[in-house]
């Protein structure tokens, strides 16, 4: 056995353990370059889950605000047209004598006439049904305009 190939063997190991060193700290790094890469990632988005859970709160808070805001006015425009209306019903005059009939609510015998369904005849109507109408009538109109700005969007 001669010693003659012994420092080239030598170099070789050495120079394939170096190579194997380089390797295992290239992929050492590469892991760490990874890790930090989605860790990052991971950070970015929990940035981003947290801006749009803001941006839909805020969003949810102005739009309960708004509706507040459209519930209050329609309230209170209900209310208003409420007095409006009853105040009309209550300035109606009486029925004549001659048109009530015998019992409140059921028309009289003899009443009975051609149906005209042009609209321009009068009705007879109790008061309280009266006021009863006048009262949704205002709901309706209040509801109607608090719809249409719904529709019209913030």
């Amino acid at each position: 056995m001669t010693l003659r190939g012994w420092p080239g063997a030598t170099g070789a190991l050495a120079l394939a353990l170096i190579l194997a060193l380089a390797w295992g700290m290239r992929v050492d790094h590469l892991r760490a370059r990874h890790a930090a890469a989605l860790a990052q990632a991971r950070q970015d988005y929990r940035a981003a889950q947290a801006k749009a859970q803001a941006d839909f709160d805020a969003q949810v808070a102005a739009l309960r605000v708004r509706n507040r805001r459209l519930n209050d006015a329609a309230d209170q425009k209900s209310e208003a047209l409420t007095l409006v209306y009853r105040d009309r019903v209550v300035r109606l005059p009486a029925a004549p004598a001659a048109c009530t009939p015998d019992r409140p609510g059921l028309p009289a015998p003899g009443d009975a006439q051609p149906v005209d369904r042009s609209g321009r005849d009068p009705i007879l109507l109790d008061r309280a049904d009266a006021l009863i109408c006048a009262t949704n009538t205002a709901r309706l109109e209040a509801a109607r305009a608090w719809a249409l700005e719904m529709q019209t969007g913030p």
